[in-house]
């Protein structure tokens, strides 16, 4: 990957209004493999380099770690900005584009900022991406480098490798992380510790699960099932008591109850009599009703046709009054027609004398109105032609004084012209004024600095030599301290060396090990020797068990024949006990029949037998039945005891079993553990398992005796170890202090000689230019202006430059403008001559018109007045002839009416007539068969018959009333007679001898008796219930327990083979990575210096695996820490691992464009020029480099440079030279 082209607008501190562009494909660049970025600290050469992330990746460096967003680098001021990246890699090249505006032209922010970006293949001209997202991954497919990479390949990290150099312990590994983007691997192990600590407490948790104190032993099963059968007896014995007096209970409650009924009927009898008496005339008016009853209709039948005659007489009478009403009125709208006829006739004739009037007038109207259109026409025209006559005039006087004004410009322009004509020739020469001017003040700014560096640097250097003075003394002193403890260190290792804490160490993991696996045997040993014993037991109990099913299973079936016998006799019992209470009824239903009806059951009329039948008694079959009753409970009683002891049987065999399984499976898996133990002893050999273990723990104590004082005479190695590093550590520093001491007042003092070269040469130049710049400007009596004064003399010349070059256009302009001003005020002369001659000819002619239209009014006036028109005439005839045809059609119409009335009067009165004499006859029949009908029956008269009769509500009322009062009589009949036979059957049943309130006090206390037996039954059961719900569960937690630890173990294995640490995984892939960076910088150091090589370390202690040496070829290749090195030295090493990265992070991408930033300040005059001239040998490998700094010697070497130049505004600029 390569860089072609940077351009950049309004980003940080380089604000311009043209865009800033550095083309690496120009002539400055051409065969140039290194260029420097110059400038003052803070001129913004490192915002060059944030252009170029920024249109790439829209990230910045320096904002990792902070709230900076994009919206931050446009410049102070600026409204927008933008980069722009030209790149190439491999056969194509692209352009990366990245815009913002925060604000519109009128510099009105926007609420949310508008962004841009876009990357174009330049090669096939196809867009690639115009979205962030979008272009983030297809700049990652085209570059084949993401951000990181990136940054670390293009960008060199030389800061981050000098600071990595210095660092200590775990800060070395921190920067190495950050440096390569290695992270990964820490959180690696850190992630397999917390999985590994996450499975074994998940293991804890299930282990805690399992609780053997809740599982029952098998003292307390047998306790618990003989508890059981004496709760069974005791329940079926509380049953019976229960079903007898419960039976005994409910005898009293239904005696109690039909006595009630008894006494409630006799009262409901008394009440229904009495009411009978009270209601008796209602039921005799009714019985009287019932009797009149079949005369109603006819009754009815009469009184509707006396009411038809009174209503047709009455309608006869009317008819004949409203005939003779109407003849009067029918003469006097004959006469009113014949009047009506005449007056419309007339009417008409007077319409048609109109007519010819009517088209006279109708002419004479429309020549009036043609004349009036004309006249208001040429009043309009008159109008128009006033008011363009008056804007014209109004536009000429306007025009006037635009012509006027103009003139006097005119004339002001010329005399300024004539006064400043000088002003061409200052024009000329004002662009070598500004270079002059420019050039000035960069030497009086170069003089100024150059000041201020010579005092800053003799201070310094007076520090300096104070602070080397101390430095060399304190120097001495660690020297001798250092040979002292290293004569300590050197007796110590010759007694750690007879016996070593390693070997010690060996032994005792040997003998520990084997003292667990001799201890695991044992307990393994213990569980298996109680496991045999419990086996033996639980196999006795199986056979036990199964004899006494056995035995239960005998008993079981000779019970079921007993049952099905006892069932049988049961059943018969039952049906003869039917059979006699049926036949006990039928004489029951003897006893209620009577001569002549029907019998229920046979349906004969006569019943010999009804009196004097022979007595049944059944009492001798409800006891054979009762008697049988309780066999048969008794053997279902013995029958359930027998099943509940089978249940409990098989129960127990079923659980023996089942702990007889187990254990086998148990005693399975403890010699599978056993066999893994690397010991050749049997489970059952307890008494050598036992010794093996005395004699190792003698072992082991001595062993641990040893390793304490080993680990006493280590820790004095290590204590004088630390004072010894501690002591090289500070030697180190002294020495590495002393020399950059040296190093820094040799650098001052060739810094002030420079320094003072400097202001001598900007000097001189900056006199000669004064001269050059006062002579020019004397030509055209113009004073030679202050340093600080520049900027605003050259404002002020190139606004009066403008001012001048405005001025001779404006002249010409005006000129122009007055031509065409004089031009319309002679064309709008010429229109106004014309208006007036129009406007005479309109008046003439108006005159004219007004007297034509006189004559025609005075015609007009003379047939009709001139406000009646003629459709308003002739309306008014219309209306008067309409107004007299409707009032004769409305008395036609009237009279045509009347004559229709009296024919259809005349009609009804017949039909009446004829109908009156039909009801009449009707009547006369009626009467006479009502008065047959009367004689005949009980009432005397047709008045005794209607006051017989009841209303309709009266007649429903005593009805209801009537039926009522039967249905009550024989209910209550009904219920007398069933209470009787329900009294009679009850006191048959009764077989007992103890009172009610005995009998229900009995029941109450065997009730509670049983449900208290109940109870006890059910917490047994629930005991054996949860007893297996246990066993069942810990199975499950045992299945889970070995597949948690089988995961456990995965972890552990895990863990151990990263190195039982959570950085060890860690620590070894960064010293692959660092090993991999040190055999690539290698590469790069030889070309910068021949003389060293790095190499790691292959020992190390702990917190110092990251350490590598410095090889000195040239001293037979003495290795010697880093540390120890000069500033030089680091910078070149440094850089050298810097390029290495470069080469690691881009893995298969070629990286042709490199920068560096800083760092060569360390550098004295040789090694400066070999990095250099060894960074210039890369330009054979296609690769550009540019380094940004600000050493002057740097500036000096490398000739093609990019200047930074940082203004007082704080706005920089940018130059190539």
């Amino acid at each position: 990957m390569k860089i072609l082209k940077i351009e950049l607008q309004n980003i940080n501190s380089l604000k311009s209004d043209t865009p800033i562009c550095i083309d690496f494909e120009s002539e400055q660049f051409r065969d140039v493999g290194l260029y420097a970025i110059t400038g003052a600290t803070g001129a913004g050469k490192t915002t060059i380099l944030d252009a170029i992330t920024i249109a790439l990746y829209h990230n910045v460096p320096r904002f990792n770690g902070t709230k900076g967003t994009l919206l931050d680098v446009v410049s102070h001021g600026a409204t927008n900005a933008y980069s722009r990246i030209v790149f190439t890699n491999k056969t194509a090249s692209f352009e990366a584009f990245w815009g913002i505006k925060i604000a519109d032209k009128n510099g009105k922010r926007y609420k949310n900022a508008k962004e841009e970006v876009s990357l174009k293949n330049l090669t096939t001209g196809a867009i690639l991406a115009t979205q962030k997202r979008q272009l983030l991954a297809e700049v990652l497919r085209v570059s084949q480098l993401d951000y990181n990479q990136f940054l670390r390949s293009v960008m060199l990290a030389q800061g981050e490798f000098a600071a990595f150099l210095t660092a200590k312990g775990p800060e070395k590994g921190k920067l190495l992380e950050q440096i390569t983007g290695e992270q990964i691997y820490k959180k690696i192990g850190q992630g397999i510790l917390e999985r590994k600590a996450k499975e074994e407490n998940t293991l804890k948790e299930i282990q805690a699960k399992i609780n053997a104190d809740d599982i029952l032993s098998e003292e307390q099963k047998k306790e618990l099932l003989e508890d059981s059968k004496g709760i069974d007896s005791a329940i079926l014995t509380a049953a019976n008591v229960i079903k007898t007096s419960q039976t005994v209970v409910d005898w009293y409650t239904e005696f109690s109850k039909l006595t009630k009924a008894k006494e409630e009927n006799e009262k409901n009898a008394d009440a229904i009599e009495k009411y009978v008496k009270e209601q008796k005339p209602k039921l005799d008016a009714y019985a009287l009703h019932e009797k009149a009853l079949p005369f109603k209709e006819k009754i009815k039948e009469l009184k509707e046709l006396d009411t038809a005659i009174l209503e047709k007489e009455k309608a006869k009478g009317n008819l004949d009054k409203e005939l003779k009403d109407l003849h009067p009125k029918i003469l006097q709208l004959e006469k009113q027609v014949t009047a009506d006829t005449l007056a419309l006739k007339k009417e008409e004739q007077n319409f048609n004398a109109w007519l010819p009037k009517f088209e006279e007038i109708t002419k004479l109207d429309a020549t009036l109105k043609t004349e009036k259109q004309a006249k208001l026409k040429i009043l309009e025209d008159e109008k128009v032609l006033d008011a363009q006559i008056k804007q014209a005039t109004e536009e000429r006087n306007r025009l006037k004084e635009q012509l006027n004004t103009i003139e006097a410009k005119i004339k002001n322009a010329t005399n300024y012209i004539e006064k400043n004509s000088f002003l061409t020739s200052v024009a000329k020469e004002l662009t070598n004024w500004r270079e002059d001017f420019s050039e000035l003040k960069t030497h009086h700014t170069a003089i100024t600095e150059s000041d201020e560096a010579i005092i800053r640097v003799n201070k310094e250097t007076d520090v300096s030599e104070e602070s080397l003075k101390n430095k060399k003394l304190l120097f001495d002193k660690e020297i001798n301290a250092k040979k002292e403890l290293e004569n300590k260190i050197s007796l110590l290792n010759k007694d750690s060396e007879k016996n070593t804490l390693q070997d010690i160490l060996q032994l005792q993991t040997i003998d520990a090990k084997a003292a667990e696996n001799w201890k695991e045997l044992k307990s393994l040993s213990e569980q298996y020797i109680l496991l045999q014993k419990q086996v033996a037991h639980t196999v006795l109990d199986v056979n036990k068990l199964t004899t006494e099913e056995k035995e239960v299973q005998s008993n079981l079936s000779a019970l079921e024949k007993d049952l099905k016998t006892q069932e049988a006799l049961v059943t018969d019992a039952t049906k003869i006990l039917e059979l006699e209470r049926s036949v006990a009824k039928y004489k029951a239903d003897r006893a209620n029949l009577k001569p002549g009806e029907p019998c229920g059951l046979c349906g004969a009329t006569e019943h010999p037998f009804a009196e004097n039948s022979p007595a049944i008694q059944i009492s001798e079959a409800t006891a054979t039945l009762t008697k049988r009753k309780e066999d048969l409970a008794k053997l279902n009683a013995k029958q359930n005891q027998l099943l509940l002891q089978k249940t409990s049987i098989t129960t127990r065999i079923e659980n023996t079993t089942l702990q007889l399984k187990n254990k086998k499976e148990e005693i399975t898996a403890l010699t599978a553990k056993a066999d893994k133990i690397p010991v050749a002893t049997a489970l059952a050999d307890s008494e050598k398992i036992d010794d093996e273990i005395q004699l190792l723990a003698q072992k082991l104590k001595v062993h641990q005796e040893n390793i304490q004082k080993a680990q006493e005479t280590q820790n004095e190695k290590d204590r004088l170890s630390k004072a010894m590093q501690l002591q090289q550590q500070t030697y180190s520093a002294l020495h590495t202090q002393i020399v950059a001491l040296e190093e820094q007042m040799k650098h001052a003092k060739k810094s002030i000689s420079a320094h003072n070269e400097k202001v001598i040469t900007h000097t001189k130049l900056s006199k000669e230019i004064e001269e050059r710049l006062k002579i020019s400007l004397a030509k055209y009596a113009i004073e030679m202006p202050a340093i600080a004064a520049i900027n605003q003399f050259l404002k002020d010349t190139e606004n009066s430059i403008l001012t001048f070059d405005a001025k001779e256009k404006e002249i010409a302009s005006f000129i122009s403008e007055q031509k065409v001003l004089s031009a319309k005020i002679e064309a709008i002369d010429s229109t106004l001559k014309v208006k007036h001659q129009d406007m005479d000819t309109l008046r003439k002619t108006f005159k004219e018109k007004d007297a034509i239209a006189n004559k025609i009014l005075v015609q007009r006036v003379a047939i009709l007045p001139i406000e009646t028109s003629v459709d308003s005439k002739r309306k008014t005839l219309q209306s008067l002839i309409e107004k007299q045809s409707k009032e004769e059609r409305i008395g036609k119409e009237a009279l045509q009416n009347l004559q229709n009335l009296k024919t259809k009067q005349e009609t009804s009165l017949a039909n009446t007539t004829i109908d009156l004499e039909k009801l009449k006859d009707a009547k006369i029949k009626l009467e006479s068969n009502f008065n047959k009908e009367v004689e005949l029956s009980e009432f005397l008269t047709r008045t005794a018959i209607e006051m017989a009769l009841l209303s309709d509500e009266q007649s429903v009322n005593y009805k209801k009333l009537k039926e009522r009062i039967q249905e009550n009589l024989v209910k209550i009949k009904t219920l007398k007679e069933n209470n009787l036979k329900e009294f009679n059957a009850l006191k048959a049943t009764k077989n007992c001898t103890t009172t009610e309130q005995e009998s229900k006090e009995l029941l109450a206390t065997e009730k509670a008796k049983k449900d208290a037996l109940l109870t006890k039954k059910g917490k047994i059961e629930e005991t054996f219930r949860k007893d297996l719900e246990i066993k069942n569960r810990n199975k499950e937690v045992y299945k889970k327990i070995d597949a948690q630890s089988e995961i456990c173990n995965v972890w552990r294995e895990l863990f151990k083979i990263i190195g039982n640490s959570k950085d060890a995984f860690n620590v070894y892939v960064q010293r692959l990575t660092l090993k991999q960076l040190l055999d690539l910088a290698n590469v790069h150091l030889y070309n910068l210096n021949k003389r060293y090589s790095l190499k790691l370390e292959d020992t190390y202690k702990p917190k110092e695996e990251l350490n590598f040496n410095l090889i000195d070829h040239y001293q037979t290749d003495r290795a010697r820490l880093v540390d120890t090195c000069s500033g030089g030295e680091k910078f070149i090493i440094s850089l050298a691992l810097a390029l290495g990265l470069s080469d690691l992070a881009s893995k298969n991408v070629k990286i042709d464009s490199l920068f560096i930033d800083e760092g060569f300040g360390t550098l004295d005059g040789n090694t400066l020029e070999t990095v250099i001239a060894t960074l210039e040998t890369l330009q054979s490998q296609g690769k550009t480099i540019g380094i940004i700094s600000h050493v002057e010697n740097l500036k000096e070497r490398i000739p093609t440079q990019i200047q930074i130049t940082k203004k007082s505004s704080g706005v920089s600029t940018v130059k190539i030279v």
